[in-house]
């Protein structure tokens, strides 16, 4: 597999002395010619998507991508993974899910609406329900967020309330809903904590 260095990457080791610069597949080693503490530091970043990941990573948690040759997909294990999915965190082949908007889902995952690396678990046109979810989650160690696109001036909430799927597709959101959005890593415990709380009704079918 090759790899292609980012020109800010390169600028940045000529503004600030980058000593090293290193591939472990899909991370980016980078040693700062830095002191902290005793030892020199390493920050390792995923060559995919750029985010800072850890070096007892198998996969980015941000993106999918495997780091580490060998794994298998959870339906196939004949068949060698292409990614791990960013919510369930189990490794797939190119059957079973595939990387969409930068992060890889797998097939039963790949029907969230997605913002930034966080997911729509729930929406609502209540603004007292949205609070609720959100206190619920943080209560329960959780990070949501809550969105909303700006409703018509003077209008309601329940106008023009389709929501089509950037590819094409009626998603079935209405478009003013106040999204309750959580990190992936955070989906299927959050999902969870609503059934329990009885706001969500019923499990995600499979896209």
């Amino acid at each position: 597999m090759s790899f292609a260095i980012p020109a800010w990457y390169l600028a940045s080791s000529t503004l600030i002395g980058i000593k090293a610069v290193a591939f472990s597949r899909d991370r980016l080693v980078i040693s700062l010619p830095f002191n902290m503490g005793k030892e020199k530091t390493q920050k390792l970043i995923c060559s995919h998507c750029d985010n800072p990941v850890e070096k007892s990573d198998e996969f980015c948690p941000e993106c999918g991508s495997l780091f580490i040759r060998g794994r298998h997909c959870s339906n196939h294990p004949q068949i060698e993974a292409e990614g791990a999915c960013v919510i369930c965190r189990h490794p797939y082949c190119s059957r079973c899910g595939k990387f969409s908007m930068q992060k890889f889902l797998c097939n039963n995952h790949g029907g969230y609406e997605m913002y930034e690396g966080f997911a729509r678990i729930f929406g609502t046109l209540d603004d007292t329900q949205a609070q609720f979810a959100d206190s619920c989650l943080k209560k329960a160690g959780m990070h949501p967020l809550l969105f909303s696109k700006r409703q018509p001036k003077g209008g309601p909430r329940f106008f023009n309330n389709k929501l089509w799927a950037p590819g094409g597709g009626y998603i079935g959101h209405a478009v003013t809903e106040i999204k309750v959005l959580v990190p992936c890593s955070e989906v299927l415990e959050a999902e969870k904590t609503l059934r329990k709380l009885k706001i969500l009704k019923r499990v995600r079918q499979p896209a």
